[in-house]
């Protein structure tokens, strides 16, 4: 644990002030809200290092290669979203493309739905899928039959 220093400070009335207000605001003590704000003032200081010339060429020189690396990054993700998109569009026409197949399939392989049109199948069919893709478990999805709930 860091060793504590006990310092007195003269204030001026207005600096006073500013303190009381401070705590106010922030419902601290006096004695936390004054080390608050001499931790705020020497960190701000710190900054100021970037307000000499040397400090401008540095943050000027991250700064162009950070909007490079950036520049690169969206570049990436914006080819690796649309190689996604098109993997995914693929496999759901396919998909589609297969339940499509079987519902005209169907009826002829399946005896029990020889009487049945391919359109009550699809429609039994497309209810269940899009049941499963709002988030319902396979489970549930079949164990209600295809109905709307």
């Amino acid at each position: 644990m860091p060793r504590k220093h006990v310092k007195t400070i003269r204030l001026d009335s207005i600096l006073a002030d500013k303190v009381a207000a401070y705590c106010a605001a922030t419902g601290l003590k006096e004695a936390t809200a004054l080390r608050e704000l001499v931790e705020k003032g020497l960190m701000t200081e710190g900054l100021s290092l970037y307000a000499s010339p040397l400090g401008q060429f540095v943050r000027d020189v991250m700064q162009g290669q950070l909007d490079l690396f950036r520049n690169e990054l969206e570049e990436r993700n914006d080819d690796l979203e649309s190689r996604l998109a098109k993997i995914t569009a693929k496999g759901a026409k396919n998909s589609i493309l297969a339940a499509l197949l079987l519902t005209d399939l169907s009826p002829g392989i399946i005896p029990a739905w020889k009487d049945k049109p391919p359109a009550e199948i699809w429609k039994a069919y497309s209810s269940q899928a899009g049941q499963y893709q709002s988030g319902k478990s396979f489970h549930d999805v079949k164990a209600g039959g295809g109905d709307e709930t």
